[in-house]
């Protein structure tokens, strides 16, 4: 019995969160400017460059401006919580940290194992999308020398070769590793590069032929099917929009031609485009980058804001253009920008968008990398992974094996795997991650010692009724009389029992200074760092996020059990 007492009390311990703890062996030099630099570099590269175009062809249509709506509105919900975590707890590590402090060990560990994942699939899905955008740019002469040196498809089977590249891909595990050195050498040095890149990332985005020639060809007909005949015409009607479905098998052209199942289908992969905005919050006092943060309290917060805000118009930009310079079934998915205006003569304009992707998708790597090792750290420190990760180098102020480690096993996953089989993987650690985090808010504004017996009913009614609405869409997709109805009663007991719980007294000392907050809800408003109309968009938050993770296939849903159970035995082999 003592030792079940042990083992349980080992898995719910939590972290204690002294806000006057400073202390700390990373480096502070981080600015509000270097985090809002760092959090849209990190997203910045393979959405924009990629991502919009393999969307808009193969799920979306020229509804993927809609679907990037939807991830961002998804994922500036996340960001909300983050940003309030950002402000209680100001320390490296992210949400592994955040949980940690509110919720116990092993739930902390499960986050913190899976945003190991995350970071180690998103730095190797850049890699590899930066391999890929610079082989298409020498005519694919790099893949072939590659080839030459070693097919691996030749060596596996055929189950293995549909997530096996097809060759080992040298040039994605160099810039990966190459990338780790930056990083280990000091956060002063990358922070520059990334300042550097992130501006020059930010002036292609906006290049003024992308705009500006995109108003003058913007056609009605960009956006309908018809296969015979993909180029521009000078003029068109809405009426070309509306195409039979058996013209082609990309869609029936028009705004949906996928349908809205394609436009919500597009929403859920698009969602990988806002994932990296959270590297901000591993910088705090012992979040991430908390630790490195002069001013985290303030900082974290105020950086995540602006960073959405920036990251959201780019893409819908972006997309937007896309869709109308060129029909979107004519799309290139490996390089679209580049593609679209060789479709349209402009050689010159392809040149400058394919050297800006370069140095978009290099802070991308940048970015997504730098919070993989402080996540390590962090767990490290904290017991739960080997203490020898936790080593900060006394020269650089980074921690190095950590650094050099997420290189090597980065640069390893690039080389192996294909592109859309790292991106398959990513989702769900992410996913789980904002859902705790947006969890973990609602328990720290109504900690232990306020919440009455309502709350309680009420939190409950919540979650159970929210796993029936859950259930009833699947049905509700089918259009069945008695499961709209169920999802409305349903939907309607969700609301009262929030709106019991918003009447619920809260705990929201600490959190003091304003931030403001451009573009996120369209309208420069001053407030303060916390999660507003609680509990409604945290649980907005956790509902959708949920939603998209039982939307995974079931493949992702065994890949993720075989890592949790790998974490799992090293986290119980480590001693207590």
């Amino acid at each position: 019995m003592g030792v079940l007492r042990s083992f349980y009390s080992r898995l719910s311990r939590k972290r204690i969160n002294d806000p006057l703890a400073d202390d700390t062996e990373l480096n502070r030099v981080l600015s509000t400017l270097d985090l809002t630099a760092l959090g849209i570099g990190s997203t910045l590269g393979l959405g924009v460059y990629v991502l919009a175009g393999e969307v808009a062809k193969q799920t979306a249509g020229p509804s993927v401006t809609i679907s990037f709506l939807i991830a961002g509105i998804a994922s500036a919900f996340a960001g909300l919580c983050y940003a309030e975590f950002g402000a209680r707890v100001p320390k490296a590590g992210s949400a592994y940290v955040y949980s940690y402090v509110t919720v116990g060990e092993l739930i902390a560990f499960i986050i913190g194992w899976n945003l190991i994942l995350e970071y180690i699939i998103g730095t190797a899905s850049v890699a590899k999308g930066y391999s890929g955008y610079l082989d298409a740019l020498l005519d694919h002469k790099m893949s072939g020398a590659f080839r030459d040196v070693w097919d691996i498809h030749k060596d596996v089977s055929p189950a293995l070769a549909e997530y096996i590249a097809e060759y080992f891909d040298f040039f994605a595990f160099g810039v990966t590793f190459f990338t780790s050195v930056i990083l280990a050498v000091g956060v002063n040095i990358s922070s520059m590069f990334n300042k550097l890149f992130t501006l020059l990332n930010l002036a292609v985005i906006l290049f003024g032929p992308l705009k500006v020639f995109g108003c003058f060809v913007l056609s009605p007909h960009c956006i309908t099917i018809f296969v015979s005949h993909v180029s521009l015409l000078p003029a068109a009607t809405p009426e070309n929009w509306n195409i039979p479905e058996d013209k082609t098998t990309l869609g029936s052209g028009g705004f949906l031609p996928y349908g809205i199942s394609g436009m919500l289908a597009g929403a859920a992969t698009c969602f990988y485009g806002f994932v990296g905005f959270d590297v901000i919050a591993t910088t705090g006092k012992l979040g991430l980058t908390g630790e490195e943060t002069r001013n985290p309290q303030k900082s974290i917060p105020f950086a995540i804001v602006l960073s959405l805000s920036f990251i959201f118009l780019a893409y819908f930009g972006i997309s937007t253009v896309l869709t109308m310079m060129v029909p979107y079934y004519s799309l290139n998915e490996n390089s679209p920008i580049p593609s679209a205006f060789a479709d349209l003569n402009w050689n010159f304009a392809k040149w400058i968008v394919s050297i800006g992707a370069l140095f978009g998708l290099s802070t991308s790597l940048l970015g997504g990398m730098f919070p993989l090792p402080r996540v390590v750290y962090a767990m490290a420190m904290d017991g739960v992974m080997f203490r020898c990760l936790s080593s900060v180098n006394s020269w650089s102020k980074t921690p190095l094996l950590a650094t050099l480690l997420a290189g090597l096993f980065g640069g390893i996953m690039a080389a192996l795997f294909e592109l859309r089989a790292l991106v398959d993987m990513m989702s769900i650690g992410t996913l789980l991650a904002y859902t705790l985090v947006a969890a973990c808010v609602l328990i720290l504004r109504f900690p232990k010692i306020l919440p009455t017996l309502k709350f309680t009913k009420a939190a409950t009614l919540v979650g159970f009724n929210t796993l029936l609405v859950q259930a009833e869409t699947e049905i509700f997709t089918e259009h069945e009389t008695w499961a709209l109805t169920l999802l409305g009663i349903f939907g309607f007991f969700i609301l009262v029992h929030l709106i019991i719980l918003f009447r619920q007294p809260q705990q929201t000392k600490g959190l003091k200074f304003k931030v403001i907050s451009p573009l996120v809800i369209f309208s420069f408003l001053y407030y303060f760092c916390q999660v507003p109309f609680i509990p409604l968009l945290p649980a907005l938050s956790i509902f959708i996020n949920t939603y998209l993770m039982l939307k995974l296939s079931v493949k992702t849903w065994e890949r993720f059990g075989v890592w949790m159970a790998i974490g799992e035995f090293l986290h119980f082999s480590q001693s207590p």
